[in-house]
């Protein structure tokens, strides 16, 4: 079973009269209440996840069949460009190697905008910070990017 869950999937609500929790999950955007066997099971599931992507990241592994977003993954990329030389097929392997180095907040911000092309509103939104924030901070890895490749 595909894990994908991301933080704002779990919720853990005290209720202040009787001072118990109640345990939630929002698949597809709404609350769905839960027991608590369940909720550690899911919970638990997506930290081994984000274990795993840290340590993959501190090695930096890189699978070409991992998704880059639904079912499109880094191979798919690659193999669909035929009609690129050379070159640009080294260049494109260079860029997704990079991006893949970046810090996993770096990278989830730029997979978002670039990839699944989602507008620096909506993302800043999503994260609740301001839209300059993400239009900064956007600018200042593409600038990193550039530097890389141009080395």
């Amino acid at each position: 079973m595909k894990n994908d869950y991301s933080k704002n999937y779990f919720w853990k609500i005290k209720n202040p009269k009787t001072q118990k929790y109640k345990f939630y999950l929002r698949p597809n955007g709404k609350l769905v209440e839960v027991n608590e066997d369940v909720f550690k099971v899911c919970y638990n599931s997506y930290k081994k996840l984000m274990r795993d992507n840290i340590r993959d990241n501190q090695v930096k592994l890189m699978s070409l069949d991992s998704q880059v977003v639904d079912d499109i993954t880094y191979l798919d990329v690659i193999a669909d460009n035929k009609n690129m030389n050379i070159e640009n097929k080294h260049k494109l392997s260079m860029i997704l190697d990079e991006i893949n180095r970046l810090n996993i907040n770096d990278k989830e911000l730029i997979t978002n905008l670039l990839i699944q092309e989602k507008t620096e509103r909506e993302l800043a939104k999503q994260l609740h910070v301001s839209q300059s924030t993400i239009h900064k901070r956007k600018n200042n890895i593409l600038k990193k990017l550039r530097k890389k490749l141009n080395d």
